[in-house]
This record gives C-alpha cells, sequence and structure tokens, in this order.
C-alpha cells in the first residue's frame, strides 16, 4: 500500500521534471538564436533594373520642369505683337508684298535623354503670317510661314538640336525625281528626338 502510494507523487514529480526540461531547453535556444548575428537575405539589382529605376526616376524629375517651361512660352506667346512686314517678295511690279506677321511657340514634349544626361524639350517655333497686311489680329485664320522644331536642355536652356520643318509656307519634305516625297521632314523630326531619347 505504501508503494502505491508513493506511485502518483513519482509520477507527477517526474512529469514536472520533464516539462521543465523541455522548458529549459527550449529557452536556451531563444537565446542561442537571439546571439547569433542575423543574416539578412537581401533582394539583389540586376545592373538593367538598377539603369531603368535610375531612368524612370529621372524622367518623373523632367516632368517636373514642365509646368514652368509651359508657363514661359505662354508669356512669350502673349508678349508678342503682330507686325507688318516685308515679305522680300515682289508682286506686280517692283513693290514688295507686305503681311501680317507673328512670332508663336508651342511645348511639344519633355523628356529625359540619356544621351546628353538631361532634361530636354521639344519645342515648335512658328513665323505665323496672315497674307493681307490690313488683316486683324484676332480674326481668320494665321498661316504658318516659317517652323522649326527645336531640341532644348531644360536645365540651361540651350538649344541642343533643330530641324527646319516649314519654309515660306513650303514644307522641307525631300522629294523624289518625280514629285513623290522620299523624306518626310517630320519624320525627321521623329528620327532626330528618339536619337535623343536613347544611349
Amino acid at each position: 500500500m505504501n508503494k502505491q502510494k508513493l506511485i502518483l507523487p513519482i509520477s507527477i514529480l517526474l512529469g514536472c521534471v520533464i516539462l521543465g526540461g523541455f522548458y529549459y531547453a527550449s529557452e536556451a535556444n531563444k537565446k542561442v538564436s537571439i546571439d547569433k548575428p542575423q543574416v539578412v537575405k537581401s533582394e539583389v539589382v540586376k545592373p538593367e533594373e538598377n539603369i531603368k529605376n535610375d531612368d524612370f526616376t529621372k524622367k518623373i524629375e523632367c516632368e517636373k520642369y514642365r509646368d514652368s517651361i509651359a508657363k514661359t512660352i505662354n508669356q512669350y506667346n502673349n508678349s508678342q505683337v503682330p507686325e507688318i512686314r516685308n515679305s522680300n517678295n515682289t508682286g506686280t511690279g517692283d513693290e514688295a508684298i507686305n503681311h501680317l506677321y507673328v512670332e508663336n511657340k508651342e511645348l511639344k514634349e519633355i523628356f529625359y535623354s540619356p544621351k546628353v544626361n538631361s532634361c530636354l524639350y521639344l519645342e515648335i517655333s512658328r513665323t505665323l503670317m496672315k497674307s493681307n497686311p490690313n488683316a486683324k489680329a484676332n480674326e481668320g485664320n494665321w498661316g504658318t510661314s516659317f517652323e522649326y522644331y527645336n531640341l532644348i536642355d531644360a536645365l540651361t536652356d540651350n538649344q541642343i538640336d533643330s530641324i527646319f520643318t516649314i519654309n515660306r509656307s513650303e514644307r522641307m519634305d525631300e522629294y523624289n525625281g518625280d514629285g513623290t516625297i522620299s523624306v518626310n521632314v517630320y519624320n525627321r523630326v521623329d528620327e532626330m528626338v528618339n536619337n535623343y531619347k536613347s544611349n
């Protein structure tokens, strides 16, 4: 009977020792993992992705100049006053033909150029004309007498490149002997822009 009375307390004591051992082992394991230096697995960024991310960031930076450039161009356009100029063409007899002219600019696009490592914008610079010197500036339509597509550095305001697209109201396309267009002048503008958009 004495042995039976001892079995229950011994079993409880043995169970407590085993549970205590498991608890001690788990706590010791936690301490070892805290003391070990943590190795952080960092994401490896490929060089091409780095370049793409950098270009994307620079494109966003270039967009910040858009409002300022557009404001400057609008101020320029608003400051222009139509004026009568000699067209340097002679009409009947020896008299020069006078026309009403005004200068005008338009912001076409802005982009980051890895070629020059800067923000460039494409500006269309036009000389608009009305053939009647007595025409009113705010009545009727203006025709384009001269037109240039200029690439300008947004940071320095220096002109980087330019294509003359209209001369005396005539497009500056290149023609074949049979009169068909061999080089469209506006395709040349696209080529110029794409050249500066690539490396």
